[in-house]
């Protein structure tokens, strides 16, 4: 018997190099195959990931296939590792996959909190979401809306208004958790009703105005201008009225009587019942 050549051994040496590849080409599918994720790390960021098939019982992955998206203008988040999930290879070509769809497995658990799997839907996204609309947004919710925000809520409107309508029910904006309410307008700031409006501050009203205050704090009221006259009356045990002209001046015009506890009050010019002229104002 002829021993075998180098050539030979050589030969077995390439075929052994092949086989990997003959078994790839033997054991193509063209049908949809169901997989599960085992990468999705992708080093050129092109959001792929790689699968091992049924077929590979466990023992290899795929290369690194395409994610795929619903529509061209989306970019859902890409499956996580353990995902069972539908793939498919054009020809059969391992190398040129793409995934299809995501099935429900204990890495993608069904929402069992649904009260309708038939008409709910759930969506839950472990990162952020960016979302752009070119044109008009509508939503219509026939039902109650919530919205639930552990940071910062901003709405940024580049328009003429914003408007909230509620032609049917109230309109409430509460700060429960010990916050502040500011409205801050660059230029007006109207309110306007057709019956009452109410204004309650448990400790204390302030309207300021060029330097000019009223104030309602402790059960009183108090007036005050820029150059320091006051006026304040009440007060939670009842209280005083003060005036407080800081040196001024007091004009009262056009008043036909004024008077304290039913007595009129004389005034410098005035004639007394002994027919004497009133000439100073005796404080």
């Amino acid at each position: 018997m002829q021993r075998p050549t180098a050539n030979y051994w050589s030969a077995i040496a390439d075929l052994i190099k092949l086989l990997p590849y003959i078994r790839e080409l033997v054991t193509r599918s063209h049908a949809i195959q169901v997989a599960t994720v085992t990468d999705n790390q992708d080093p050129a960021n092109d959001r792929r990931i790689r699968v091992s098939t049924e077929a590979m019982g466990g023992q290899g992955q795929s290369y690194w296939i395409q994610a795929g998206r619903s529509t061209s203008y989306s970019d859902e988040p890409i499956p996580p590792i353990g995902t069972t999930v539908l793939v498919c290879f054009v020809e059969g070509n391992s190398s040129d996959g793409f995934l299809l769809r995501t099935l429900t497995n204990n890495k993608n658990p069904a929402d069992l909190s649904q009260t309708s799997p038939v008409n709910d839907n759930t969506q839950e996204i472990p990162g952020d979401e960016r979302r752009l609309i070119a044109g008009d947004c509508k939503i219509g919710v026939g039902g109650d809306k919530d919205i639930i925000v552990e940071g910062d809520f901003t709405i940024k409107c580049n328009g003429e208004k914003i408007v909230i309508n509620a032609p049917q029910g109230d309109i409430e904006v509460i700060s429960s958790g010990g916050g502040n309410i500011k409205i801050d307008g660059s230029f007006n700031v109207d309110i306007k009703t057709k019956k009452t409006i109410n204004i309650t501050g448990n400790e204390k009203i302030t309207l300021s105005q060029g330097g000019a205050t009223f104030i309602a704090a402790n059960g009183y009221w108090e007036i005050k201008n820029a150059s320091g006259q006051r006026f304040r009356f009440g007060g939670s045990n009842g209280g005083i009225i003060e005036l407080d002209l800081n040196g001024s001046n007091m004009n009262l015009i056009n008043a036909t009587d004024i008077q304290i506890n039913g007595k009129s009050i004389a005034t410098i010019g005035a004639t007394d019942s002994h027919g004497d002229t009133i000439v100073s104002r005796g404080w």
